[in-house]
């Protein structure tokens, strides 16, 4: 186990004293990622709980989303597709649950494009 901070927790692999390999972490924030890390970073695939219990599991670049993944909101909407810079970008399928609609197709910046 290391420890950044006493409420920032580390559990997983190491190289050169550098996060490395599968771990898992929880942040001051009241975040949890479990995945992968390169060089210390949070980068690869792996499945992140926001501190307000959204949910992501996919491609992760320096903590962003990039590439592509699943999301799931709190109030059980969720998205699947791409992703660049946080946002829906790229083509993808958004549920949602509470009317029952869905939309398949193209996103830029988080906002649908097109039908």
């Amino acid at each position: 186990m290391y420890e950044h901070n006493p409420n920032n927790y580390y559990c997983g692999a190491f190289s050169n004293k550098r996060r490395n390999g599968l771990g898992i972490r929880t942040f001051g924030d009241g975040a949890t990622y479990l995945g992968e890390y390169h060089l210390d970073g949070v980068t690869g695939v792996g499945y992140w709980l926001e501190k307000n219990s959204n949910r992501y599991l996919g491609d992760i670049v320096s903590k962003q989303k990039v590439g592509n993944g699943y999301y799931m909101w709190t109030n059980g909407d969720s998205y699947m597709g791409s992703w660049y810079a946080n946002k829906m970008h790229g083509e993808g399928v958004l549920w949602s649950k509470n009317t029952k609609e869905v939309y398949i197709g193209s996103f830029v910046n988080g906002i649908k494009s097109g039908h």
